[in-house]
């Protein structure tokens, strides 16, 4: 498809295939994801602030009875790292956790901890939810279960540090290399007794490698652990529980926006999602409280539910790419439920229970997942018509539609997280420069923002598709069907 030169200028080739997740693959494929980082570091050239900056010069734990740390001790140069530099901490202040039972008193590991309380955390909890139902409810109490918690969270929270203090890079990969041998050996002692705190450090540690950048492989392997602990808890506890909702959301979130560049990673590790959206249909249907708005109960999807569903399903039939009979009637089925999607009704007094601000953010959502709805359109009809152009008005139109409802999002909206598989999908489709300009600044705004490095690899991915487009107009559209080159990525 002419791909080659394109090809010499994308990121650095992939890891080969897994076969097997053995304890030692997973231990070793996810350790050289670091390595393969530094390929996608966030971007060199200026990125606009915003959200506050809380800075750690002088940061000083809370007095008060700590437990004895057993961790190694942060060099003098990381700490002098840590406490110099002002760090973007997403949306909420230092939540000054580091007070708790089991926390040392010495200033890194405050500091660690209070980088995934007032950083991290906030970052991979985009939507608003019932707070019975958020990520930091399911999560945080996790902490107390078993003590690799503790080292998990200042493991993400160093990598959360690490974007703006390339210094700090050193010292997340040892705290992460650390967790994982730990988990890896926990994980292989208790086969067929999987608890919360596994899938949430499952998860977590899914989440660590996404934020701070990684290949479709090593997501895959992450995932299908996750998935294999899923399972094993299932089987070991009665009906559902909020744990089980809130993990089952996480999981099917990242599984579903990581189809579409895993490739052969995603059908060696992780079923069909025609499959597992049925397994858990159970979860994703349990709504354990009455709320004004029934997607407050979806602590991960939001009003997404529906529309991730598809776009995992459009992706799965992408990576089958040329469609047999079968596969074609299945993207025509897709293609027609995303015309009939409605969303259920909100409480009357949803505004005056709720208050305006929350109010207003469960709208968003709403419109988050109409964005995901005309990318599966935009997805789907390339799928069905294989020939048919960006150029094409029905796809100017839908493409114009969607930079229209992006435009309406708040600049620092968390929701921007979740829409990594939207803007690839739209990018692409993106012939007109103020669309391009518009879709490249967000990107990196909200990859500063939230030190979210999946963004930049989207980013600098249709940069140079987009470059490597100038010949042909609907070059950068075909580069989906190219899945060599969409494995460079993983959202």
């Amino acid at each position: 498809m002419g791909n080659v030169a394109l090809e010499t200028t994308l990121l650095e080739p992939v890891l080969d295939p897994v076969l097997e997740i053995s304890r030692e693959d997973y231990i070793s494929g996810s350790i050289q994801q670091f390595t393969l980082q530094d390929s996608v570091p966030l971007p060199a050239h200026p990125i606009p602030s915003t959200g506050p900056l809380v800075s750690l010069e002088g940061f000083e734990p809370p007095v008060g009875n700590h437990a004895t740390e057993s961790c190694d001790p942060v060099s003098s140069e990381n700490l002098q790292l840590i406490g110099s530099s002002a760090v973007t901490l997403g949306t909420t202040p230092l939540s000054g956790p580091s007070g708790w039972m089991g926390v040392s008193e010495m200033p890194e590991h405050s500091v660690l901890m209070d980088s995934f309380f007032g950083g991290f955390l906030p970052s991979v909890s985009p939507q608003f939810c019932d707070p019975r139902l958020s990520p930091s409810a399911v999560f945080v109490p996790q902490f107390v279960a078993d003590p690799l918690l503790k080292e998990v969270f200042y493991a993400c929270g160093a990598a959360y540090l690490s974007n703006t203090v390339p210094g700090m890079r050193e010292l997340a990969q040892e705290k992460y290399e650390q967790c994982l041998m730990q988990f890896s050996h926990r994980v292989d002692q208790s086969v067929g007794d999987a608890q919360d705190w596994m899938v949430a450090v499952a998860l977590l540690l899914c989440l660590r490698d996404k934020f701070i950048g990684t290949t479709p492989e090593i997501s895959a392997i992450h995932l299908a652990k996750t998935l294999r602990l899923i399972r094993e808890l299932r089987k070991s506890t009665e009906g559902v529980s909020v744990n089980l909702k809130v993990f089952v959301e996480s999981f099917l979130f990242n599984y579903s926006v990581m189809i579409i560049t895993g490739g052969e990673s995603v059908s060696k590790f992780l079923p069909s999602p025609f499959e597992i959206f049925d397994e858990v249909r159970s979860i994703l249907d349990y709504h354990p409280y009455q709320c004004p708005v029934p997607w407050m109960e979806n602590p991960v999807f939001g009003a997404a539910t529906k529309t991730v569903e598809i776009a995992a399903k459009s992706s799965w039939l992408l990576s089958q790419y040329p469609l047999n009979d079968a596969d074609m009637a299945l993207a025509c089925n897709l293609l027609s439920e995303t015309y009939k999607i409605r969303y259920p009704p909100m409480a009357p007094d949803a505004e005056i229970r709720l208050g305006s601000q929350s109010y207003f953010m469960l709208q968003e959502s709403v419109t988050v997942s109409e964005i995901v709805r005309h990318s599966c359109q935009l997805l789907l009809m390339r799928l069905i018509i294989p020939n048919l152009e960006s150029s094409h008005i029905s796809i100017k139109q839908k493409v114009a539609l969607i930079y229209d409802m992006m435009k309406g999002l708040s600049e620092d909206s968390p929701l921007w997280v979740i829409l990594g598989w939207s803007m690839m999908i739209t990018g692409l489709n993106s012939i007109q420069p103020d669309h391009r300009s518009f879709l490249i600044h967000s990107l990196y705004r909200c990859a500063s923002k939230f030190h979210a490095a999946f963004l930049v690899q989207i980013a600098d991915f249709l940069e140079k598709v987009w470059i490597a487009n100038n010949d042909s107009q609907d070059f950068g559209w075909s580069v989906i069907f190219d899945k060599k080159l969409l494995s460079n990525i993983c959202i």
